[in-house]
């Protein structure tokens, strides 16, 4: 139980002593990091989706200021 937080430790005592097998318990504990790597997964992949999302917005915004600014110069040359 080398990566467990100690929370996650004394869980594992409190079942072993309510009667858990020793093998339910590696059950339990390959589930928890496979949770655990999943977790981490899904943070990182919604930290990139924000990221994306940042950079469409900075984008969105850019090529609004562009377009503005061709249409003010578009009417300068009109007039």
């Amino acid at each position: 139980m080398g990566a467990l937080s100690e929370a996650d430790h004394n869980w594992f005592i409190e079942r072993m002593e309510e009667g858990a097998s020793v093998e339910q318990m590696e059950l339990v504990e390959e589930d928890l990091g496979h949770l655990k790597q999943l977790y981490t997964s899904y943070r990182n992949g919604l930290k990139q989706l924000h990221q994306i999302a940042q950079k469409y917005e900075t984008t969105r915004r850019n090529i609004k200021v562009k377009l503005r600014l061709q249409q003010k110069a578009a009417r300068q040359e009109n007039l």
